[in-house]
């Protein structure tokens, strides 16, 4: 009996290792698959999202936008603004007219391509200097000399945001941040803003 002992306790113990690894192998395959589960959840809707920012609305200003998902949790889009009170001459001295913005998002929620994100973009815009505007009585109207300049700028910027997504594919998004022009041109901010509030579908 003394000598079948060593041989019994080495066999249990080459039967608990078998069966550990065993556990360890299903665990994993486990987690694999639930994590393609999950990836499979959220790409159901597809990999394109098309969105628009209410933000922009307040200012007579249509900004969409179109993004493209990417499989490791980042993604790339393109936003075009344009205002269609860009030839107003009642409105300010220096106005927006239109600009595109393409940008890349890095994610960091559980979701695909959702949650917290940090982007970086690039963008070029239009602005409308318009002419001095003076008061003329006895019409009581505020009125210019009706001559303007058109500029171009163009420049880089950051944002951060968080995005929501439903399970119904719905699409809500808030992010903020700023950029820099690169040209000085006659009229135009040196920096500009990066706001939105935009809802979206992806599909």
């Amino acid at each position: 009996m003394k000598k079948l002992l060593p041989i019994i306790l080495m066999f249990v113990l080459v039967s608990v290792v078998s069966y550990a690894q065993q556990e360890d192998n299903t665990s994993s395959e486990h987690s694999k698959e639930t994590k393609e589960n999950e990836y499979a959840e959220t790409t159901d809707f597809g990999r394109n999202e098309l969105k628009l920012n209410f933000s922009s609305i307040v200012l007579s200003t249509v900004d969409i936008s179109y993004e493209r998902i990417f499989e490791d949790n980042t993604a790339a889009g393109l936003a075009l603004s344009y205002c269609f009170a860009s030839k107003d001459y009642h409105a300010d001295p220096s106005e927006f007219v239109w600009s595109v913005m393409p940008y890349y998002r890095f994610y960091f929620g559980k979701k695909q391509s959702a949650g917290l994100f940090i982007e970086a973009h690039a963008h070029a815009a239009q602005t409308r200097k318009i002419g001095d505007v003076y008061y003329s009585d006895p019409l009581n109207f505020w009125r210019n000399e009706g001559n303007y300049k058109d500029n171009f700028g163009y420049g880089f910027g950051f944002a951060v945001g968080t995005k929501l997504l439903t399970v119904k594919g719905l699409i809500g998004e808030v992010f903020f941040g700023a950029g820099r022009y690169l040209n000085k041109a006659d009229g135009m901010p040196q920096i500009y803003p990066r706001v939105g509030i935009t809802i979206g579908k992806r599909f």
